[in-house]
């Protein structure tokens, strides 16, 4: 077998593993002591599943170089998750749309978690560090819901938190210099564009919500989330009409990283000394 195809698939190993703990895990707690039928508990494992991406994707993916091992671990840590909705889908009546449309919601925020890391990564900052930031960046942006709208009635805080992080795209842009900046601005681009758009459009957490809202309900209206959110209560909220909104921002994000280190930054092979010979190059 290829070396290189070889590489492709052990990076695939790691995040599969993690991700079907996680989802075996998750349907087993969702499930135990349950006397309801699947649909009584099914929206858990949507919400475990957008948690388990943004905690397995970016480790996986800060101890791979080029982009096929990235593209592979980002396969890998998703592949568990559209099984385990595919068998709720099917024991349940959601719709394939439904379940596709989640899916890719989901492929999306594992693209833009391993694209962040590999930009951090290929910046040169530490891999450990990498996915150390960019976990607590996907756990803050999936629970914001929850700490971010109490403390604001009208969403100020959350206009304010995205200002700041636009703001520290700009700095580290001009900290890494002009080709590695590129991709940073690029980055803050994004997240002007989320400011534009509002966070809530572009959640994915409530937008798998809303694919599956016909047949599950929403998080929102469980007695749980009326202590832990404002939103329908001082905060008025509507789930996304469409997918693909979020699908799309998502997807670019991660585009930015994905691809690899800019050609500067890639390690040039060194001549054996034995072969170096006077008035050669």
């Amino acid at each position: 077998m290829n070396a290189t195809l070889r590489a492709i698939l052990l990076s695939a190993i790691a995040p599969l593993v993690l991700s079907t703990v996680a989802a075996v895990g998750a349907w087993a707690a969702c499930r135990a002591g349950s006397e309801m039928e699947l649909a009584g508990s099914a929206l858990g494992l949507f919400v475990a599943g957008v948690a388990c991406v943004v905690l397995v994707v970016p480790p996986c993916v800060a101890a791979r170089n080029c982009g096929g091992e990235r593209a592979m671990a980002i396969a890998a840590a998703v592949l568990p998750w559209a099984v385990t909705w595919g068998v709720i889908a099917v024991r349940t009546e959601t719709y394939v749309s439904e379940w596709a449309g989640s899916l890719l919601v989901l492929a999306g925020l594992a693209v833009a978690a391993g694209g962040l890391t590999a930009l951090l990564a290929d910046a040169r900052v530490p891999r450990a560090g990498a996915a150390a930031l960019v976990v607590a960046a996907g756990v803050a942006w999936v629970t914001w819901p929850v700490w971010l709208t109490p403390a604001s009635d009208q969403g100020g805080s959350i206009r304010a938190s995205v200002w700041v992080a636009a703001g520290a795209c700009l700095v580290g842009a001009v900290a890494l210099g002009p080709r590695a900046g590129l991709r940073v601005l690029a980055a803050g681009g994004a997240v002007l564009i989320l400011l534009h758009q509002g966070p809530l459009s572009l959640h994915p957490g409530l937008t798998i919500n809303g694919q599956v809202y016909r047949q599950f309900g929403g998080w929102i209206e469980q007695s749980v989330a009326y202590h832990l959110t404002e939103l329908n209560q001082s905060v008025p909220y509507a789930f996304p009409a469409s997918v693909w909104p979020t699908v799309v921002w998502h997807f670019a994000l991660g585009a930015i990283g994905i691809s690899g280190p800019p050609a500067r930054w890639r390690k040039r092979p060194r001549a054996h000394p034995a072969l170096e010979v006077e008035g050669r190059p």
